[in-house]
């Protein structure tokens, strides 16, 4: 299920400036940003996207050697508040090439990012949380075929449900490894300020109590097909994954 209610500009937006940024802009927004300037659009209220089980993609309008390091950026939160039984759900967040064939899809014509799989989720307390203190992988999937990295991630990755939280991803260019970065809550229950959300979208490393940073490398080529999209995908309709703020920032 996916649902996407009034993906559109709001007027409480507005525009910020960051000199040294490149790109800073809503992915679906229709306008890049000019040179200097960093455009972003704030999702509140009855708009969002929603993924049950289901998939996303944007194009994110940057051709691959314009880039070194790439930010992808959300806030988003777990509703429903069930306990979640097998199947239990896979997420990933990354780049694909173009919006057709995308991750999830029966083939992929090439991906990076993160993935969550295999994971036995708890709920308890109001929060869901994974397994163990390594949820992630970097993954690649070409045709039919994913790659994984090592579990990585130095502590369990926790979302309050029905409260915003941070989560971005960065993607360093390599020969041949590329690195993965993840920033994510390890268990705080504050509310994510959309303002905060700028600012670390902007801020390398990125800082927060009680969020941690952690990243791994793998082997990765845009020779053939280079990414082009943003691709988010999450499995468990039982559980729905709300996001109200998607942002990429061109970092080098």
């Amino acid at each position: 299920m996916i649902s996407r209610r009034f993906f559109l500009s709001r007027s409480a937006g507005g525009i910020i400036t960051a000199k040294t940024l490149g790109l800073f802009t809503l992915l679906g927004l229709s306008r890049k940003a000019n040179a200097g300037e960093a455009s972003i659009i704030d999702l509140s209220g009855d708009k969002y996207i929603q993924l049950g089980t289901g998939q996303v993609g944007r194009l994110i309008g940057i051709t691959s050697e314009n880039w070194n390091i790439l930010r992808f950026g959300m806030r988003y939160t777990i509703k429903t508040g069930a306990a979640m039984s097998a199947p239990q759900p896979t997420f990933f967040f990354g780049l694909c090439n173009g919006t057709s064939n995308k991750f999830a899809d029966a083939t992929t014509t090439n991906a990076i990012g993160l993935k969550v799989a295999a994971q036995n989720w708890a709920f308890a307390g109001g929060f869901y949380s994974t397994a163990n203190a390594n949820p992630f992988t970097a993954c690649t999937r070409i045709g039919s075929t994913v790659t994984d990295s090592a579990a990585f991630g130095g502590g369990q990755w926790y979302t309050k449900i029905n409260a915003d939280h941070h989560f971005f991803l960065t993607v360093t260019k390599g020969a041949p490894n590329y690195t993965v970065g993840v920033f994510f809550d390890l268990g705080g229950a504050t509310d994510a300020a959309a303002s905060t959300f700028r600012t670390q979208m902007i801020t390398n490393p990125p800082s927060l109590a009680d969020y941690t940073n952690a990243s791994a490398t793998i082997a990765f080529s845009e020779a053939v097909n280079p990414i082009t999209a943003l691709n988010i995908y999450w499995s468990d309709s039982r559980a729905l994954f709300q996001i109200t703020d998607l942002a990429i920032a061109k970092l080098a």
